[in-house]
C-alpha cells in the first residue's frame, strides 16, 4: 500500500508539472533550452578562449588576435563562436548561457565581435559581412546564435577557392627577393598595386562581396580598399611583418594598414598609392610609412584610441629612398640628384619638408635651368603633378 502511494504522489506531481508547464508555454520553452544547453555542453566541453594560435583555414595568419584583445569578455566568447564556426564551415555560431541579457547589448556586442572577427581574419574571405543574431531564453540565461552566411553552401567550392588564393600569395611571396623587413615591404606594396586594379563604383551597397575580399584583389586582380588592405595584411604577415587592418574614411569608408617596421608603427594606405582618383596606371608612395598625424590631414580614423601611435619618419618612402628634399638652399642640386636617379618612366616622385613653400614654381625653374624636357609642358613653361600632403608626383611627358 506505502509503494502504491509512493507511486501515485510521483504521478500526480509529474502531471502537475506537466499541466504548470502546458500553462506557461514560454516557461516550458526555457526549460527546454536549458536542457538543450546542458546536453551541449555536455557534448562541447568547456569553453576554451581564443587565442592568435587559432587557425581558420590553411592561410591563417599569425597576428590574428589584436582586434579580439580589445574586447569584453562576453564580446570574446561571440568571436570565439564565431571563429570555431567559421572553421568548421557552420552556419551557426552558438553562444551559451550569454552573461547579458538585454537585446539591445547583445546585438551591440554581436557587431562589436564580428568587426573584429573580420578585421583579424583576411583569410576568411568566403565569410559574408551580413549576419543575423538571435536571442533564445534558458533557464539560466540567454542563448545567443549567430546565423553566419558564406559566398557558396558547398564546402569544397570554399576549400578550393581557397587554396587557389594559397597558391596565389606563394607565388606573389616568391618574386620578393628583399631580406630587412622595409625593402620587403616596399616590394609587396608595389607588386600588389601593379596587379589589383581598384573597382569603380557608384553603389556602395552594390559592390559585391568578394570586391572586399582577398581572393578579390590576389586571384580576382580587382577589389575595394579593404579587399586590398587585407591582402596586404596577409602578405606582410607571411614575411613575417606585423600589421594591423586600419577601418576609417576619406570622403566615405576606408580602409589601409598599420604596419610595425623594426617596432615602429607607420600608415600605409595601398588603396590611396595606387592613384585610383588620379590615373590607375603608375604607383604612387605619397601613403607609404606615415605617421599618425600625416594621415589624420585626409584620413579619419574609426576606434583611434584601440590603436597604436605612428610617429616616427625614419622608414616614411621618401625619406628611406632619399627622396627628400629638406633644406630649401639645397633644392635645386637635391631635385636634379632625384631626376637623374629617378627610374620609373611614368612619373617622378619626391616629397619636400613642411615650411618649404612656392614648390611648383622652383621645380619648373630647376627643370628649365637643366634642361629636363621630359617634365615641361606647354612651351616648357609648366609640369602637371599632384600635391598629396608634402609630396609631389610629377607626370613625365610621354
Amino acid at each position: 500500500m506505502k509503494k502504491v502511494f509512493i507511486v501515485f504522489i510521483i504521478c500526480f506531481v509529474i502531471a502537475l508539472c506537466a499541466f504548470f508547464i502546458w500553462s506557461n508555454p514560454e516557461l516550458g520553452q526555457d526549460m527546454g533550452n536549458s536542457i538543450t544547453t546542458f546536453f551541449d555542453n555536455l557534448i562541447e566541453g568547456k569553453y576554451k578562449e581564443y587565442s592568435k594560435e587559432f587557425k581558420i583555414n590553411e592561410l591563417s595568419i599569425s597576428n590574428s588576435d589584436f582586434y579580439f584583445n580589445t574586447l569584453t569578455s562576453d564580446q570574446k566568447k561571440m568571436y570565439t563562436a564565431v571563429a570555431i564556426a567559421v572553421k568548421d564551415m557552420e552556419p551557426v555560431a552558438k553562444i551559451k548561457a550569454y552573461d547579458n541579457n538585454i537585446d539591445d547589448i547583445i546585438v551591440a556586442d554581436a557587431s562589436a565581435a564580428m568587426e573584429a572577427f573580420f578585421a583579424d581574419h583576411p583569410e576568411a574571405f568566403y565569410v559574408d559581412m551580413n549576419y543575423e543574431v538571435y536571442t533564445i531564453k534558458s533557464v539560466v540565461g540567454k542563448n545567443v546564435q549567430i546565423k553566419l552566411k558564406y559566398s557558396s553552401n558547398d564546402k569544397n567550392v570554399i576549400k578550393e577557392q581557397t587554396n587557389t588564393l594559397k597558391e596565389k600569395v606563394d607565388s606573389i611571396l616568391s618574386e620578393i627577393t628583399a631580406t630587412t623587413e622595409i625593402e620587403k615591404e616596399v616590394q609587396i606594396h608595389d607588386k600588389l598595386c601593379e596587379i589589383v586594379e581598384y573597382y569603380n563604383y557608384s553603389n556602395i551597397n552594390d559592390i559585391p562581396l568578394d570586391k572586399h575580399t582577398s581572393y578579390g584583389a590576389l586571384v580576382k586582380n580587382s577589389a575595394v580598399c579593404d579587399g586590398i588592405s587585407k591582402s596586404m595584411q596577409i602578405l606582410l604577415d607571411k614575411v613575417g611583418i606585423e600589421n594591423i587592418l586600419v577601418v576609417g574614411k576619406i570622403d566615405e569608408l576606408h580602409a589601409w594598414n598599420l604596419v610595425k617596421i623594426e617596432n615602429e608603427w607607420y600608415h600605409l594606405d595601398v588603396t590611396s598609392n595606387k592613384s585610383l582618383k588620379y590615373n590607375s596606371d603608375y604607383t604612387m608612395h605619397s601613403y607609404f610609412n606615415i605617421t599618425t598625424n600625416d594621415i589624420l590631414k585626409t584620413h579619419t580614423i574609426q576606434n583611434k584610441e584601440l590603436l597604436p601611435q605612428a610617429n616616427s619618419s625614419k622608414y616614411n618612402y621618401y625619406i628611406y629612398k632619399n627622396l627628400y628634399i629638406k633644406n630649401i638652399d639645397d633644392f635645386n642640386l637635391k631635385l636634379q640628384d632625384i631626376i637623374k636617379n629617378n627610374k620609373n618612366n611614368k612619373i617622378l616622385e619626391f616629397a619636400v619638408e613642411q615650411g618649404i613653400l612656392d614648390v611648383p614654381n622652383k621645380m619648373i625653374s630647376s627643370m628649365q635651368k637643366n634642361k629636363n624636357t621630359e617634365y615641361l609642358t606647354e612651351n616648357l613653361t609648366k609640369v602637371s603633378y599632384y600635391n598629396i600632403l608634402n609630396s609631389y608626383i610629377v607626370k613625365k611627358v610621354l
